[in-house]
C-alpha cells in the first residue's frame, strides 16, 4: 500500500491499492462469519421465550367461581389462579390445585415422555398441558420462571463464549507469532535484495523491493487461520452445539470419549408403535389397531397420537364405538367393555422380559373377557446416527 501510495505520487510505477481492500476484505468476512454464528446460537434463548403464551385463561373469584377471562400474561400475579386447557402451553409456574393431568416436560428436562401430575405437584412454565383442563396457582410469572432461568443461563454461556474467544486459541497465536517472524526476515530480506540492486542497476532497486514484500505477504499465514476457526465456528453452532472456548476445536483430534444425552439427541424423542401383540383369537391387527385409535380419538398424549398416526399410515378406520370414552389419569381410556391402558390397571399379568420390552412402555387393550393385544412403543433413531456411531468406532472413540 505503501509502495502504491508512493508512485501515485511520483506519477509512475504499478499501484497496490488491491492488497489493502483484499486484507480488509478478508478481516471483515471472518467477523461476519462469526456474527452469524452467534446469532445462530442467541436464537435458542429466543426460541426458549417463544415458547411461552401471550395470553392465558384467569379465573376470577376461585373458589366461588370458575368463569375465566383473557388476558396477558404479563398481567397475572403470584397467587392468581390460572386455568389450562389439554394442548396449551403452562405459562407460569405453579402447583396444580384442581383436575389430574399430565404434561410434557421435554422442554425443560430433554425427557419426552410424559410426567403424571396430581394436586400439590409443580407446574412449570413452558410445558405442555396433554390430558385434562388444569387449574393452577400462579407462583412465579415471566423473569422468575424456570424456563427464564435457563434461557440466562444460556445468554451467560453465550457471554462467557464472546470472553473466551476473545483468548486465541493456541493455533491461532502460533500462526501469529511464525507471521510476526516471517515479517521480519521479510522486511531484512527486500532491503538487502534492494540494496544489492542499488549497486547493480539503481533504477531496478525499488521495484525489487516492491516485489519482494508483495511476492512475499504473510497475509495467507496470518488470515488462513483465523478464518478457519471462524468457518468452523459457524458450522459447529448451525448443527446446535455451543463452543464456548476456541481450543475446544482443535483438542477435538485428541478426543477419546464422546459423552451424549439420548433423548433427543440421538433419537427423536417421538414414541413410533413398532409392534402389536394379539392374544386373542378372533382380532386381526386391522380390528385391534381400529379400536385402539377409536378409543385414542382426540387426545394429546404422545403414545395416543403415535397409534392414531400408525393406524392412519395403514389406512385403518377408527371404529364406532357405542359408549362414550372414560379418560382415567395414568391409568387408560374406557369405552363400554373395552379398556386401553396400562398393564396393572387392566390386571395383565407380564413376565419381567414383556414388561421391559419398549422404551415408552407398553398399552394394552383387553375387554371384560381378558388381554385381547399389546402396542409395543420405542423412540424413534434420528437420521444419521448408525453413521456417527460408526465414525466413532473406525477413530476408537468411546462412545
Amino acid at each position: 500500500f505503501s509502495a502504491g501510495t508512493i508512485n501515485l505520487f511520483m506519477g509512475s510505477g504499478e499501484g497496490y491499492f488491491d492488497s489493502i481492500t483484499m486484507f480488509v476484505a478478508f478481516i471483515l468476512a471472518a467477523r461476519y462469519v462469526e456474527l452469524l454464528a452467534r446469532q445462530d446460537a442467541q436464537g435458542g434463548a429466543e426460541a426458549l421465550a417463544k415458547q411461552l403464551p401471550a395470553t392465558c385463561e384467569r379465573v376470577l373469584h376461585y373458589p366461588a367461581s370458575e368463569q375465566v377471562e383473557i388476558v396477558p400474561v404479563v398481567n397475572c400475579n403470584p397467587g392468581e389462579v390460572l386455568r389450562v386447557p389439554p394442548g396449551d402451553v403452562v405459562p407460569a409456574d405453579g402447583v396444580l390445585i384442581e383436575h389430574e393431568s399430565a404434561l410434557d416436560e421435554s422442554l425443560l428436562t430433554g425427557e419426552s415422555k410424559p410426567v403424571d401430575k396430581k394436586v400439590g405437584d409443580r407446574l412449570y412454565a413452558g410445558t405442555h398441558n396433554i390430558l385434562n383442563p388444569l387449574l393452577m396457582r400462579i407462583e412465579a410469572v415471566g423473569q422468575a420462571t424456570r424456563i427464564a432461568g435457563i434461557a440466562s443461563l444460556l445468554d451467560q454461556a453465550l457471554q462467557a463464549k464472546d470472553q473466551a474467544l476473545q483468548a486465541k486459541p493456541l493455533m491461532v497465536s502460533l500462526a501469529e507469532k511464525w507471521a510476526g517472524y516471517f515479517v521480519g526476515f521479510l522486511l531484512v530480506v527486500a532491503f538487502v535484495s534492494s540494496a544489492i540492486w542499488w549497486y547493480v542497476d539503481p533504477a531496478r532497486a525499488w521495484t525489487v523491493l516492491v516485489s519482494v514484500l508483495v511476492a512475499s505477504c504473510p497475509c495467507a499465514l496470518s488470515l488462513a487461520v483465523p478464518t478457519a476457526m471462524a468457518a468452523a465456528q459457524g458450522a459447529v453452532t448451525k448443527l446446535g452445539l455451543l463452543i464456548v472456548r476456541g481450543h475446544v476445536l482443535e483438542g477435538l483430534v485428541k478426543a477419546t470419549d464422546l459423552v451424549l444425552d439420548k433423548t433427543g439427541t440421538l433419537t427423536i424423542g417421538q414414541p413410533e408403535l413398532t409392534e402389536i401383540r394379539i392374544v386373542r383369537s378372533g382380532f386381526s391387527r386391522e380390528k385391534v389397531l381400529g379400536l385402539a385409535a377409536a378409543m385414542e380419538a382426540g387426545q394429546k398424549h404422545p403414545l395416543a397420537l403415535s397409534l392414531l398416526r400408525a393406524a392412519e399410515a395403514e389406512y385403518i378406520s377408527a371404529h364406532d364405538l357405542v359408549e362414550p370414552i372414560s379418560n382415567q389419569l395414568g391409568k387408560g381410556l374406557s369405552s363400554g367393555t373395552y379398556r386401553l391402558g396400562s398393564a396393572s390397571w387392566l390386571g395383565v399379568l407380564q413376565t419381567s422380559h414383556d414388561a421391559n420390552a419398549g422404551q415408552y412402555g407398553q398399552v394394552h387393550l383387553a375387554d371384560d373377557q381378558g388381554l385381547i393385544a399389546s402396542f409395543v412403543f420405542l423412540d424413534t433413531p434420528r437420521a444419521g446416527l448408525e453413521n456417527l456411531l460408526s465414525a466413532a468406532k473406525t477413530r476408537k472413540i468411546t462412545v
